[in-house]
């Protein structure tokens, strides 16, 4: 019931359509589902997608089968959870390759990760990743940076207190006021020290590296940012490798940024530096286009075109190169052409966690880095310029060729496929051989990625030798950025092979943009290229900023920003079928792998004007926060004997306890549904507004008011320590509910309302 069992996609650049058919099994659970692609427009043989799951609901296995060629992939994702249905530990199993263990992952007793461990072997992991926490629940230290051992990575954050001779001051609001990591390639300790405006945005990044006793090495990647009233940077400047080796350094940008009078919309920026950093590039304007998107970019020499949900449709460079991105009507991205200048082409499709590269496997995601198919040959082969073999054959998955062979050679092409340009030529004399042939993956290269606070891939590493330790020749790439995503090009953080660096964004080709999804981000301008669609939820600043303007705190993920952890499986059923009672069948909540809480509509068409104006209020004091800035974390447990329906401090509701409330949000009095909307909004003003409890709770009382369409009094009077009273009035009628705070008889640590002493009264 109000399961979607088939949905068509139109292309929205190119003939054809995008189907997909869903199964679902006795308890409404998807089973499979079967999607053609760009790639095979047969639904039969095409994209197949397979879950199963344990009594809780939690997917134990989940098996992708691309769509039908000669390297056609199964991947087996089995994952495994403890007592309480936290994901402990996940594996792998690609074709007929042997199962890998993935990761292991065990939890602190405030329901945090503690412990994560990387590798093949379940005793002797190639690397352990330890989480440390304030007593507030912030992150401290992801490792320990002062003392890595044969740990890869490490890093410290500062809030209220602040790192060794640093010289910033400490920040009570859950900003960060230092970081401080290394690496074993690091000589020292690197550090960054962080100041804000009044408005909470970075306003300066101040680099060193600690001895141990002293600063060095001081402003060597620094950077300052100003603002506009509107929250559009008006001045930013930048330190950093300032040639092309990265082996001299300086200031890289002075940057002044113009804008169109009276709007948000980009004009022109001016750099009194160098072409590192943001590259001025000869010069000249910024274009828009009616919905604010970005049509002219005078740095990267390039028009961008947009389609109707104002994704990118391509871009076109001002020397031939371009990209093409093939999204269907829903906004998924299926496949995206990249052409060079010499007319060699790439093409890249999007199948869920697997993504090919002209039409063979490239690599495989996981939740803690990617596979990478190993083939005996090059995977990509470009030959340019003047043969200089005479008799030679090249073997690649794919050979690009615009060589000249003069005479007298003998050249042959194996690949399974051949591009050969309008540019080549093969002299009098001369014999050139193309011959198709398909590669089979001679092996698969497990690499692993440690990510920072923010979830930024920070070091890549592999055991290419399988015995189960790490050389540093192992060490694939280590990644470090400025506070926006600037690459700091330091030693080893060049490896390209890998788009997918800062947020764990892809970086696209020619341009640098980070693709977020729903629009891409400028990491040299430290802004989008598109307005949030989601803009008119927080009118209080530039809809074209990244991460509020403070990227230490914040990430930007496609604009879903309540994201739940569910303590156990009761907590996650009484909250999904809660919600869903107040979105009233128009709509239907659904919840990611990685917690992101999202509105859906439902086959009844997702119609906001026929909810009732209580599900209405709901929809919208709920909704505004999954769709705001930022991320609210909100914890879901089920009769937690310390939690009395939800706790301001640790950011956890209790379902157990809201059950308690009325289930049908007419009736005066309090509500499941009020309560839902009253907690996550405190937790938002909270969180993401840094609001203390009184203004924070206030506000979760007007959400509350809204979706009851009643008024909530607590006369203060009358609260003791074994129970609180709240009263609820409309329309004349009081209702009073007496709220005991004991654990209550046979009722598992809950609360309970003592429903003898309601009473309804008249004004």
């Amino acid at each position: 019931k109000n399961r979607i069992i088939q949905l068509s996609a139109k292309l929205l650049n190119g003939p054809g359509t995008i189907r997909s058919h869903f199964h679902f099994d006795g308890c409404g659970r998807m089973e499979q589902e079967n999607r053609n692609s760009t790639v095979d427009p047969s639904i039969d043989t095409s994209l197949v997608l397979a879950y199963t799951y344990d009594a809780a609901d939690n997917p134990l296995t989940v098996t992708i089968r691309t769509p039908n060629g000669s390297d056609r992939l199964i991947v087996l994702n089995k994952n495994e959870y403890d007592h309480a249905g936290r994901w402990i530990r996940d594996k792998i199993k690609i074709n007929a390759y042997a199962e890998k263990l993935l990761s292991q992952t065990t939890y602190t007793v405030k329901e945090q990760v503690g412990q994560l461990k990387l590798g093949p072997v379940a005793s002797t992991p190639l690397q352990t990743v330890d989480f440390f926490y304030l007593s507030n629940r912030l992150l401290q230290k992801i490792n320990d940076p002062a003392s890595l051992g044969t740990d890869q990575f490490g890093m410290q954050l500062y809030y209220d207190s602040v790192f060794t001779g640093s010289g910033i001051t400490g920040r009570k609001n859950g900003d960060i006021s230092n970081v401080v990591w290394k690496t074993p390639q690091d000589a020292n300790r690197q550090h960054y020290g962080f100041a804000y405006d009044y408005l909470d945005r970075l306003t300066f990044a101040d680099y060193s590296q600690y001895t141990g006793s002293s600063h060095t090495v001081t402003n060597r990647y620094n950077a300052t940012y100003a603002y506009d009233n509107r929250g559009n940077m008006t001045f930013v400047e930048r330190w950093g490798a300032n040639n092309a080796a990265a082996t001299t350094f300086g200031q890289i940008d002075d940057l002044t940024y113009h804008y169109a009078p009276g709007t948000n919309c980009l004009e022109s920026i001016e750099d009194d530096q160098g072409p590192y950093g943001y590259n001025v590039n000869g010069g000249g304007n910024y274009t828009h286009d009616g919905n604010g998107n970005i049509t002219r970019d005078p740095s990267k020499k390039c028009d961008l075109y947009y389609n109707y949900l104002n994704k990118l449709d391509s871009i076109v460079l001002d020397n031939g190169t371009s990209l093409h991105f093939y999204h269907d009507a829903t906004g998924r991205l299926h496949h995206k052409s990249t052409k060079d200048a010499n007319g060699a082409t790439r093409d890249r499709y999007y199948f869920d966690q697997v993504e090919l590269l002209n039409g063979h496997v490239d690599f495989v995601h996981h939740a803690n880095g990617y596979i990478h198919m190993l083939y005996a040959v090059p995977d990509d082969l470009v030959l340019t310029g003047a043969e200089p073999n005479n008799n030679h054959e090249y073997k690649a998955i794919k050979i690009t060729s615009s060589r000249t062979t003069s005479s007298n050679k003998t050249i042959t092409y194996t690949a399974g496929e051949i591009d050969l340009l309008e540019s080549l030529n093969v002299e009098s004399g001369s014999a050139l051989t193309a011959q198709i042939q398909n590669f089979t993956p001679t092996d698969l290269a497990y690499t692993y990625v440690i990510r920072d606070h923010l979830g930024n891939n920070r070091v890549f590493f592999w055991d290419s030798t399988g015995n189960n330790s790490l050389a540093t020749n192992e060490i694939r790439a280590i990644k470090a950025y400025d506070p926006f995503g600037l690459d700091l090009r330091q030693a080893n953080s060049t490896n390209k092979e890998f788009k997918y660096g800062f947020g764990d964004k892809e970086e696209m080709e020619y341009t640098s943009y980070l693709n977020f999804g729903q629009r891409c981000m400028d990491v040299t301008t430290c802004r989008f290229t598109s307005v949030d669609r989601f803009s008119e939820n927080y009118a209080f600043q530039t809809p074209f900023s990244y991460a509020a303007s403070n990227p230490l705190k914040y990430i930007d993920v496609n604009g879903d920003s309540l994201q739940v952890h569910f303590a156990n499986n009761e907590a996650r059923t009484s909250f999904i079928n809660t919600v869903n009672n107040g979105l009233e069948g128009q709509f239907q909540v659904e919840i990611s792998d990685n917690g992101i809480v999202s509105f859906v509509a439902t086959e009844k068409g997702g119609d906001i004007s026929k909810l009732s104006k209580n599900g209405q209020e709901f929809y919208n004091r709920v909704g505004q926060v999954t769709t705001a800035k930022g991320i609210v974390k909100l914890g879901v447990d089920y009769a937690r004997s310390d939690i009395h329906t939800g706790n301001f401090n640790q950011g956890i509701i209790d379902m157990a306890d809201i059950e308690q409330f009325n289930s049908n949000v007419n009736e005066l009095g309090g509500t499941q549904l009020g309560k839902i909307s009253h907690e996550v909004v405190e937790q938002y003003r909270k969180q993401i507004k840094g609001e203390g409890f009184s203004s924070a709770h206030g506000s979760g009382i007007i959400a509350e008011n809204a979706v009851n369409q009643s008024s909530r009094y607590d006369p203060p009077s009358a609260q003791s320590i074994n129970f609180g009273v709240q009263t609820f009035s409309r329309n004349g009628l009081t209702v009073t509910n007496r709220i005991s705070l004991k654990q209550a008889g046979g009722f598992l640590n809950l609360f309970s309302i003592d429903r003898a002493v309601i009473n309804v009264t008249k004004n």
